[in-house]
């Protein structure tokens, strides 16, 4: 397992890691590596809904026995690492007390983050709601990262059809 000592960007290139097994995962801009979690920052704007206290607590207790979930995903840019996808995780990561969690960043802004957070829970966690995967839809075709994509570009990232991403554009 790689440790990253943040904030210093230095740390993007080179990661120090315990042994020859825990290299550095890079695969089209993204780094998969351990980092302490006081150095992921929640967003008001890329949190889509409240923490459920009974999968943090379902989650913690997986954990404990030594269950392994995938890494959280966060944007980086270069001071902060901005979560948008594993707030439930990263609960449960807290809960029992753990300083690190794997995470799979890229860089970007919190701009970048809040629009990536409308493609979660597609299909892992805590699955969208009918009524949720509308409101990222919404939300996606409002952000200034996503005004300039088709149809099929929105309906690819937030999960939805290109039908539904016609009618709501309208």
């Amino acid at each position: 397992r790689c440790k990253i000592q943040p904030p210093s960007p230095y740390h993007i290139n080179r990661i120090r890691c315990k042994d020859l097994t825990g290299i550095r995962v890079r695969l089209l801009g993204v780094i998969m590596a351990m980092i302490q979690i006081g150095y992921i920052f929640e967003s008001p704007e890329t949190k889509r809904r409240d923490l459920d206290l009974g999968l943090v607590n379902e989650y913690a207790e997986r954990m404990i026995a030594g269950k392994k979930f995938p890494p959280v995903r966060c944007r980086y840019d270069g001071k902060k690492y901005w979560l948008w996808d594993g707030y439930h995780r990263l609960a449960a990561v807290k809960k029992i007390g753990r300083k690190e969690i794997d995470v799979l960043f890229d860089n970007g802004s919190l701009i970048q983050a809040e629009f990536d957070s409308y493609s979660a829970n597609q299909a892992h966690g805590q699955r969208r709601t009918q009524k949720q995967a509308q409101e990222a839809l919404i939300k996606a075709l409002q952000h200034k990262l996503g005004k300039s994509l088709s149809n099929g570009q929105i309906a690819d990232h937030v999960g939805v059809t290109k039908p539904t991403v016609a009618v709501w554009r309208e």
